[in-house]
């Protein structure tokens, strides 16, 4: 994470939580816990993971991947049913129902891609 730092920084801050005993915490001098919220220093993912443990704080790694692959998969769904409610109305196979049952299927895939957008 190249922010991660800042990340630590900033929940500290909301929650008003003092450099010493975040510090204190992960058995550092301020000096050297000061290093890692400026990003002075390189913290790997599994660092990073110990720290968010001993500080208690949780870290959702990966988040925004994993919103992009929901928002994908969402709107391929969609997509094909409405390709199929579209073949199935045009070659008149299947009744009213499973039309509405298809399209209705597409429309709740379709309100899951309303999930917060996420920057690259």
């Amino acid at each position: 994470m190249k922010n991660f730092g800042e990340y630590i920084k900033n929940y500290r801050i909301t929650n008003k939580i003092e450099k010493e005993e975040y510090a204190s915490k992960l058995e550092l001098s301020i000096a050297d816990y000061e290093k890692i919220e400026n990003n002075e220093t390189i913290i790997s993912k599994d660092e990073q993971k110990i720290i968010c443990e001993k500080l208690d704080i949780k870290k959702k790694f990966n988040s925004k991947r994993l919103i992009k692959i929901l928002d994908l998969i969402f709107r391929l769904g969609a997509n094909v049913m409405a390709v199929a409610t579209l073949l199935l109305c045009i070659n008149g196979i299947g009744t009213q129902e499973t039309m509405i049952a298809m399209l209705s299927v597409g429309l709740i895939l379709t309100t899951f891609t309303i999930l917060p957008k996420v920057d690259k």
